[in-house]
């Protein structure tokens, strides 16, 4: 019950990694859009986007965070210490008789310097090339993000928009909240990330942008041609 994407993309030469998610929680009782669904402190130049049920998600994190409390992530072995974390993760519900999770993790940031995109499952874990999307919306938004072919050349602004987009569309689903937050990352010095949100300003912006060129009303008296059925 959740819809997190994250994309690569440029500003000025640079690159730069695009963040988007909502804040809907539920259960068998009622839903809520109440859930914060970045960990911003999940390692040295990482963050984590989530989805799955929260139980599960808050057991799921402090695992993934203990791979990396020892030293920062490195490009040699993040993917690694990344699976190596879910099947720990497993492991420790399998003690509890539970035999699949349905967390699913995105790590996004900058790994000694270089951007990085890695999706983490219960069947294993991927560094992605453009984007990455998880939770129940993911079908509509990946591919609004397809139709609009989104890499990781595109500037960060439209990227942003890009995803707005993606979310609004994906936003069909019951399961999808109306929430949306949104965050630009770029690399530090420090091996660390620099992290902006985009404002109120910025999203009507960008709302704007929506209603100029998101999918539009068809006329429905519209005139169809006289011969246009043979």
């Amino acid at each position: 019950m959740t819809l997190c994407i994250a994309a690569h993309t440029n500003l000025r030469g640079h690159p730069r990694i695009a963040l988007c998610f909502d804040s809907l929680i539920g259960n068998e009782y009622g839903v809520s859009e109440a859930v914060y669904k970045c960990d911003r402190e999940f390692a040295q130049g990482l963050v984590a986007l989530w989805a799955g049920t929260l139980d599960q998600v808050q057991d799921a994190l402090p695992v993934f965070r203990a791979r990396f409390a020892a030293r920062p992530p490195r490009l040699a072995d993040c993917k690694e210490e990344l699976w190596v974390g879910m099947k720990e993760f497993r492991a420790a519900l399998g003690r509890r008789g539970v035999k699949r999770t349905d967390v699913q993790l995105i790590v996004a940031g900058f790994v000694e310097g270089s951007p990085r995109i890695i999706c983490v499952e219960q069947d294993g874990v991927r560094a992605e090339p453009s984007y990455s999307v998880i939770g129940t919306g993911w079908p509509s938004a990946d591919a609004m993000l397809r139709w609009r072919r989104l890499t990781k050349y595109t500037h960060l602004y439209d990227a942003l928009y890009f995803l707005l987009e993606a979310k609004k569309f994906a936003e069909t689903s019951p399961f999808v909240g109306k929430m949306t937050t949104m965050h630009a990352l770029e690399p530090a010095q420090d091996n660390s990330f620099v992290g902006q949100t985009v404002s109120d300003k910025g999203m009507e912006f960008m709302h704007d942008r929506l209603n100029q060129f998101f999918l539009q009303p068809v006329p429905l008296e519209e005139a169809f041609p006289l011969d246009g059925l043979i």
